[in-house]
Parts: C-alpha cells; structure tokens; sequence
C-alpha cells in the first residue's frame, strides 16, 4: 500500500515524458510543413514520353456545311459553331483576333499550360521532339489544373487515349470561363492501376479551321495500390499533413486537389510547390473564377 503513491507518481511523470517526446518529433514536420512542401517523384522504370512535336492525338472529320456548300474541318459530336465575343485584354484587338495559327490567344501572357512538373529536356539534339509532361495520381478520376491565358475562344476539346494502344477512353467540350486563370478540369472514374494514358487540351479558336487551335498534351499514370501510403494518409486528418504524404510518394495531383482548396491561406506553400517543379510563371496566377485576386 506504501508503494501505490509512488507507482502512480511515476506513471505520470512517464506520461508527461511520452506526452514531450511526441511534442518534440511532431514539431518540426509541422514546422516544416509551414515552410515547404516537397514533391519527389515516383520512381518509373521507363524514361518520360516524348513525340514528335506539332503532333496531334486526334484528326477532326470533314463536315459539310448546308449553308455555305464547301465542306469545313469540325470534329463530328461538336455542337454549332459558338458566336465568338472576345474577351477583355492587354493588347489590341487587331493583334490579337487575327485568323491563323495565332487567333484567339494573347501572346503577352504565359503560355497556355498544365500544372505538372516542367519535364527534363530531351536526351536527344533534336528541337522536333517534344517531351511530354507526366502527371500522377492514386485516383480513378483525378482533376487537370490548366491555366488559361487571355483568349476569345469559348469552348476547348479535352481528350484522354490509353498510351498502349492509343484507344480514346474520354472526350468533352469544356465551356471556358472569361478571363484568364487557373480552371480545374475534373475527370470522370476512367483511369486505371498502374496504367499511362495522353491527353490533349485544345483551345477551339475557330470552329470551321481546327488546324488553328492551341493545344497543350501530357499523359497521366494512375500509380499502383500503395497500401503503406493508404495507412499514412489514414493516420491523420490534417488536410496540409496529407498533402504532404503524397507529394513525398509522388502522387502530384493528388498534393494539388488537397492544397488547391488552401492556396488562399497559405499562399507561399503553393507557390513554392510550384515554382520547385519549374512552374514559375504560373505560380502566382488565380484561379479562375475567383471572387478576389490570388
């Protein structure tokens, strides 16, 4: 009975001491994760996808068009050809409304472009071969951010092909929002374990010429099960946490649709995943559809 005040005074010395040591090896990681967030990149067996530049995925269908009688190049499910009502921008209207391979685009801004990491250059001395930009997920049906610079054009063409066969798995018109920005363009459950798939986004800048559309490509690969990674992400609740434990297994955009959301309170740590990954010149843009400035 003597001993019991002792033993109980000992336990809870021993539970204060737990109770630190835990506060002292959770601190920095929080402490870090204020700061930064690291991606590191899967490790894939194969080198990054590259094709000849100026290549599309796909080829639009003649189309005969009643009212004029000459036939018109227009991908075959596209509904009408929109009334184009351009969209406020930085340089004159006769610059940059032009018919051709320049229409509809605002060459001052950064370049039309995916959020993935800015890909190595090519292994070999050639300036027609175009290295393709690899975004990687855990999900079945991840979201693209793409920024949009100043355009007149109201829809794109998005289109997603198995990288095996190149069989199409996915294709809509996605209605674009005016300004320029950052969108978010959500897929529907298409992607498969351990698969690679390429994309197009291609801005429809007329609608009776789709050889003057700009587009960007990537591909997409869905990563294994990680079940190691499955435990980590269930051990805490913590959004910024997460974030965190994907982009240190290499799921990109699984670390973008967490942070995303947060990018307004924490805009430093957006913006250096980004800029880490050579996105500089995006790395500060809104997003589109945003009440207030980012």
């Amino acid at each position: 009975m003597r001993n019991q005040p002792r033993l109980r005074s000992i336990r809870r010395v021993g539970v204060y001491l737990f109770i630190l040591l835990c506060a002292s090896l959770a601190f920095p990681v929080f402490a870090q994760l204020q700061q930064s967030i690291e991606f590191r990149p899967p490790r894939r067996g194969t080198p990054s996808r590259t094709i000849p530049a100026g290549t599309r995925m796909t080829e639009s269908e003649p189309f005969y068009d009643p009212q004029r009688g000459s036939p018109a190049q227009i991908a075959p499910v596209a509904p009408a050809p929109p009334e184009v009502v351009p969209v406020p921008s930085r340089i004159p209207d006769e610059a940059l409304y032009l018919r051709g391979p320049d229409a509809c685009y605002d060459e001052m801004m950064p370049p039309l472009q995916v959020l993935f990491p800015v890909p190595p250059e090519p292994d070999v001395e050639d300036d027609q071969v175009a290295v393709l930009p690899t975004g990687t997920t855990t999900q079945g049906n991840p979201s693209l951010f793409i920024y949009v610079p100043s355009n007149s054009a109201q829809e794109a063409e998005l289109t997603v092909l198995r990288a095996t066969d190149r069989e199409p798995v996915f294709q809509e018109f996605v209605t674009l929002p005016r300004g320029e920005g950052v969108m978010e363009v959500p897929l529907p459950e298409i992607l498969e374990p351990n698969q690679e798939y390429i994309w197009e986004f291609a801005l429809i800048c007329d609608w009776r010429d789709r050889e003057g559309d700009r587009y960007i490509q990537g591909t997409l690969t869905r990563l294994p099960r990680n079940r190691f990674l499955d435990r980590q992400i269930a051990r805490t609740r913590d959004s910024l946490t997460q974030a965190q434990i994907y982009a240190q297994n290499g799921a990109w955009l699984d670390t973008l649709a967490i942070l995303a959301p947060y990018r307004k309170n924490y805009p430093e740590l957006w913006s250096q995943l980004l800029e880490s990954v050579g996105l500089t010149e995006v790395a500060n843009q809104p997003f589109l559809g945003d009440s207030e400035p980012f």
